[in-house]
């Protein structure tokens, strides 16, 4: 089963998905998508439950998903984010997706509505300082957890010690 539509960039395939890495995963509040980081490609990635198929939610290569060289750093929409070797995901008890960008040093948050990504997290500069979340120094954040009041503390668990 394949469904198509166009102008937004949502295409589910089960025929087509694949990733390169798939590192994080979070089940979505409604029970009918997982959110995946797939860490290879830098992107985070939608699989539908029910049909099997996967669209794109933000960084990579909307045309080439198993695209490798696409990542860097850039806040935005979609496919114009850019990630670089995201490990953790995690759906917030808000609706938003959190996600470890592991390579920029940053946490950040995507909104599944409208594939807006924003650094909430890190200086994009390795480190382990403490700080106002923007001030923060974090070094490669591969997980992040949330507190049962629905404040998602960032569990920056170095990328050596896993």
């Amino acid at each position: 089963m394949m469904l198509f539509c166009f102008g937004f960039s949502v295409v589910y395939s089960s025929a087509s998905t694949s990733f390169a890495q798939p590192s994080g995963i979070s089940l979505s509040p409604d029970l009918k998508e997982v959110y995946i980081a797939d860490s290879e490609s830098s992107s985070i990635r939608a699989l539908d439950l029910k049909t099997g198929g996967s669209r794109l939610l933000a960084g990579g290569d909307p045309v080439f998903a198993d695209n490798l060289f696409r990542f860097g750093d850039h806040d935005g929409l979609g496919s114009e984010v850019l990630l670089q070797h995201p490990l953790g995901v995690l759906c917030g008890k808000d609706g938003q997706i959190y996600l470890a960008d592991s390579y920029n040093h940053k946490i950040k948050k995507l909104d599944p509505a409208s594939r807006r990504v924003s650094t909430i997290a890190g200086t994009g500069k390795a480190g382990f300082k403490d700080g106002v979340a923007l001030t923060a120094q974090l070094s490669e954040p591969s997980g992040i957890v949330e507190a049962e009041n629905g404040n998602p503390p960032f569990y920056n668990m170095p990328h050596f010690l896993h």
